[in-house]
């Protein structure tokens, strides 16, 4: 854990100190709004069960990282710095002391306390859905469709056809099953599938939109999966 002065800086080419000297060439250095140094060092502490919820010892801000220790801490590239960027010096980092001490970093627990829930997590819980068919009139079509608002779909499902009435003697196929057939050949296919010689009247019909296959469900609970025209 480091200090940080990124707060009240500019963007991207105005970092903190610490990434300034030691992020690397391509640091981004972004400020962790709504997140704090409790926040932080407590994430840390909570992936260490293993050894008692400790923290880990604290490392030279020189000191090799990555896998096998392959990376070294070097400047951010000076093109991509503000030229009147100001700051702490790399003399002056590395004449700090580490900013937790021994007993903090041995039981940090007794000096934490759990982080509050975050922006998204509230804004989560105080939510509340409108009812349906009373959604906001300024929502556009796009945002209607992906709250799930009904009567915005394109795309009939399955449960739209099996719990729509069909009337007698129309024959209902998919239209990923109907090319290549003429209307003959439609009804006739229809007809085989509606009625079944063993089975009686298919009392409800489910149809996979993706596929063209068609399930059957007869007056004796039995069930006919027809493939589509993909063969699945």
């Amino acid at each position: 854990m480091l200090p940080c002065d990124k707060k009240g800086r500019g963007g991207i080419d105005d970092p903190c100190s610490e990434c300034r000297w030691f992020g690397g060439e391509d640091c981004n250095c972004l400020l962790a709004v709504g997140s704090s140094y409790n926040d932080q060092i407590w994430a840390v502490m909570e992936t260490r069960e293993r050894s008692g919820y400790d923290l880990p010892a604290v490392k030279g801000r020189e000191a090799p990282y990555g896998k096998l220790g392959a990376k070294i801490p070097t400047p951010i590239a000076q093109s991509r710095l503000r030229p009147d960027w100001k700051g702490e010096s790399r003399e002056e980092l590395l004449g700090k002391p580490d900013m937790l001490p021994d007993y903090v970093r041995s039981f940090p627990r007794a000096y934490l306390v759990p982080p509050g829930r975050t922006s998204r997590e509230a804004r989560a819980d105080a939510y509340v859905p409108p009812p349906v068919g009373q959604e906001r009139p300024d929502l556009g079509l796009l945002q209607r469709k992906r709250k799930g608002a009904p009567g915005t779909s394109s795309t009939p499902t399955a449960a739209d056809v099996s719990s729509t009435p069909r009337v007698a003697g129309a024959p209902f196929i998919p239209t990923a099953a109907r090319n290549g057939l003429s209307v003959a050949e439609i009804q006739s296919i229809q007809h085989l599938r509606d009625r079944d010689p063993r089975h009686g009247l298919a009392i409800r019909i489910t149809i996979d939109f993706a596929t063209g296959a068609s399930t059957h469900t007869y007056e004796n609970g039995a069930t006919t999966t027809f493939p589509g025209p993909s063969g699945f």
